[in-house]
């Protein structure tokens, strides 16, 4: 009876996580209305803590000198991973005009562009090659994926105004008590807000930093020093 029971809680919790997780993600948003990052963001089948971070790749990603520290490790999953923050997180609505208003990101500061970062490569023993969710405030420029963006492990975004990057941390859904770890959906969950109140929005001044300027590689752009 207990299990039937067990395995009927199982079955219905899965049911109900399912029915309201396509694409969406808990968006964590300061109480200045500032986008921080997102929790439950679904990227092939696995949940991710993603906040938003203004500093550089070395200073994020422990070291950022092997693949090891990166959360991606080859450039088709760092482009599904750009991908779902622009279906799941960079959208507008009740929170925030996150799609249309790309400098309420947090680290953005351009009305016109924001340029998340994702590491998935190194090229040499100090350069970091970079997939990019390119959310704009023209919806026709929007575009995820390798745009050829590569800069030097050490360069910070913290003087940027439409550089920041994305950490992904993997994230491990706890079933409701009695239930056992091992029917846990693989499931993200309704979105909603998380608030973080007290954090003041820094407007920083200039387009971009004079160490992280963004060059032409051929016809895509890219970073370097």
């Amino acid at each position: 009876m207990v299990r039937r029971l067990i395995g009927t809680v199982a079955f219905v919790w899965a049911v109900a996580m399912s029915a309201g997780a396509a694409n969406s993600a808990i968006l964590t948003v300061s109480s200045h209305g500032v986008l921080l990052g997102a929790k439950q963001v679904f990227v092939d089948g696995v949940r991710y803590s993603v906040p938003f971070e203004n500093s550089s790749c070395q200073a994020i990603f422990g070291g950022c000198n092997a693949l090891v520290d990166l959360d991606f490790r080859n450039v088709s999953d760092a482009t599904n991973a750009a991908q779902a923050l622009m279906s799941q997180v960079f959208i507008d609505g009740p929170l925030g005009n996150f799609g249309a208003q790309p400098n309420i990101t947090n680290g953005c500061h351009d009305p016109v562009n924001c340029l998340v970062l994702i590491p998935y490569a190194l090229s040499g023993a100090s350069t970091v090659e970079l997939a990019t969710a390119f959310n704009s405030s023209v919806e026709a420029v929007d575009q995820a994926g390798d745009l050829g963006a590569s800069t030097h492990i050490a360069n910070s975004t913290v003087f940027s105004a439409v550089f920041v990057y994305a950490k992904f941390d993997r994230m491990t859904l706890v079933p409701p008590r009695g239930l056992p770890g091992a029917l846990i959906p693989a499931l993200p969950l309704t979105a909603q807000a998380v608030p973080i109140p007290g954090v003041p929005l820094l407007f920083l001044g200039g387009a971009l930093c004079a160490t992280f300027g963004l060059l032409r590689r051929g016809r895509k752009p890219s970073l370097s020093t």
